[in-house]
């Protein structure tokens, strides 16, 4: 738990806080879009973590058509 608003300064250290309390880094992340910067998916990249972060904000109530089994589109973000 952290005042930050920004959560992007945050991965770094829950990642090395996580490997310290359980004596192993996880082996993948799920993340919100607060996560979500090039610096934070280049670290988890680093450290072989398999990062599933949001990319996108949606609003509250909002309905989205689930993805289709399969390759992903091109321009799937």
């Amino acid at each position: 738990m952290t005042p930050a608003a920004n959560h992007k300064q945050q991965m770094t250290p829950l990642i090395e806080t996580i490997g310290k309390q359980c004596g192993q880094e996880p082996g993948e992340v799920l993340a919100d879009r607060g996560y979500c910067s090039e610096e934070n998916l280049k670290y988890l990249e680093g450290k072989r973590i398999a990062g599933f972060l949001a990319t996108e904000k949606q609003k509250h109530g909002e309905q989205r058509t689930p993805c289709q089994p399969g390759p992903l589109p091109k321009g799937a973000s």
